[in-house]
């Protein structure tokens, strides 16, 4: 089916959303955008169910026909027997476009599922109106409020987000609520997420080539069960100019099964799956985690990530723990040169410390942000450091004083925009209770989420390992 752009585009961007057949007690797709800036109208014909949208504030119809004015969105949640009807009708209405959360369709396997599918194949065949879905989550456009499940509302109202627009493509509902949801908890704005489900019409490529123009997406990611068109999925993250990301589901047997029930694809051998995507330019991901890592490091692209490393940490043990999963992953951390050797030995406490990169700086530091500052800028003036600066931030300091860890975010902040180096924390994310100074019992959990949005509301990229780090940073990396 030869897909209408103008349409897809008037789909994408409604002024009209009406929903077909919503049941409650939850009205799951009204009730998560009764702030929608546009029209938004029911159509149910079952007398127990109409109260209940009525309640919402919700103007219900009997009919399609009776719909004021054009139809941009046609979101249909009925059940599988009565789609190919309202298909139907949708075509007859004119409607700009339609999203079928319907499911029950060729990934039961069933005849009957297989044969509706048919039938709403051919019927809608007969027309150009773009189809998402079935079996799909469908829409969310972040500036309309349009969205599909209630937790979209609550990442919205994160303070402080970054400028970069991801926008998420996903066969899968449940991730595209858990990367919008995640994704703006870590400071990343999410302006689009699709979820296209069967991909029956609509598909992965003409949600691509779609948004590589769209102005308000500036990084694209993918998680993906199939393709329906190899290689023109590969041309278009080429033609991209703008990042693609792509998280692959059912790179082995179990998950190539799991994949055939999920969304009837057919699931394709990884190992050239993966080369493929690589030489495309685009960037390949293997979990929900680490593609809101890559995301939230492409989302800091002012300054790029380089290969040369200065660490720093708090302890002995991180210093080596941290070494290791940078070099594991590639990345090399060099001796400074001996002019910087000789200012940091003017001040450095070296009992109990190290200065040669990796940095043991804790008992340096301390609680004196006058010390971080000095290693900073000798860091920052070394020649050997041409890449990225990477701290392990301990919870410690923030515990010891807000106020203090405060400053030492600051001064992460100076160094990186003077001397236009990525600036990467740590913040290790462990559950054992700790007593704080006041004898308030508190979690190490609860304290990292506090240390962790303090430092993304201030542009610093946060991640809960070091082995994250030195992955999303890998990846990341000019090729």
């Amino acid at each position: 089916m030869k897909i209408n752009f103008k349409k897809l585009n008037r789909m994408l961007n409604p002024k009209t959303v009406v929903v077909v057949g919503e049941k409650g007690p939850n009205y799951q797709f009204l009730s998560s955008q009764l702030d929608f800036k546009g029209n938004l109208y029911s159509v149910q014909i079952d007398k127990k169910e109409i109260p209940g949208i009525k309640k919402l504030g919700v103007k219900n119809f009997t009919s399609l026909d009776d719909i004021p004015g054009q139809i941009d969105l046609l979101i249909v949640a009925v059940p599988r027997q009565i789609a190919p009807f309202i298909a139907k009708q949708a075509i007859k209405r004119n409607v700009r476009g339609i999203h079928f959360f319907t499911a029950g369709f060729e990934e039961t396997k069933e005849k009957i599922g297989v044969d509706l599918q048919n039938q709403l194949t051919d019927i809608i065949n007969q027309s150009d109106i773009p189809v998402i879905g079935p079996n799909c989550m469908g829409i969310y456009n972040k500036s309309l409020s349009l969205r599909f499940h209630p937790a979209q509302n609550t990442a919205e109202n994160k303070p402080n987000l970054r400028k970069q627009n991801l926008s998420f493509l996903s066969q899968s509902g449940t991730h595209g609520v858990n990367v919008t949801v995640g994704a703006q908890r870590n400071g990343i704005n999410v302006a689009r997420a699709i979820s296209f489900g069967n991909a029956l019409f609509v598909n992965e490529c003409d949600l691509l080539e779609y948004l590589i123009t769209d102005k308000q997406t500036d990084i694209i990611a993918f998680y993906l069960e199939g393709v329906k068109d190899g290689s023109r999925f590969i041309n278009l993250i080429k033609k991209s100019n703008k990042p693609v990301l792509v998280w692959k589901g059912g790179r082995n047997n179990a998950g190539a099964r799991a994949v055939a029930s999920h969304t009837a694809s057919m699931a394709s051998n990884y190992v050239i799956w993966k080369k493929l995507v690589e030489d495309s330019g685009g960037i390949n991901v293997t979990s929900l985690d680490e593609l809101t890592n890559v995301a939230m490091l492409l989302n800091y692209k002012k300054y790029k990530i380089g290969n040369s490393l200065a660490l720093i940490t708090m302890t002995g043990g991180q210093s080596v723990a941290i070494t290791d999963a940078f070099e594991d992953q590639g990345f090399v951390i060099p001796q400074l040169t001996k002019q910087s050797y000789k200012k940091l030995s003017e001040f450095f406490n070296v009992i109990g410390g190290s200065y040669r990169n990796p940095f043991d700086a804790g008992s340096t530091i301390g609680n004196d942000v006058n010390n971080l500052h000095k290693i900073l800028r000798i860091i920052g003036k070394d020649k050997n450091i041409t890449g990225s600066l990477v701290i392990d931030m301990n919870t410690r300091i923030y515990r010891d004083s807000k106020k203090q860890y405060i400053q030492f975010l600051e001064a992460l902040n100076q160094f990186k925009n003077t001397y236009k180096m990525p600036v990467i924390i740590v913040v290790h994310s462990l559950t054992s209770t700790i007593m704080m100074t006041d004898n308030e019992n508190v979690t190490r959990e609860a304290i990292s989420r506090e240390v962790t949005q303090l430092a993304i509301d201030r542009g610093l990229p946060v991640f809960n390992s070091f082995n994250d780090a030195a992955k999303a940073m890998k990846l990341v990396l000019p090729h």
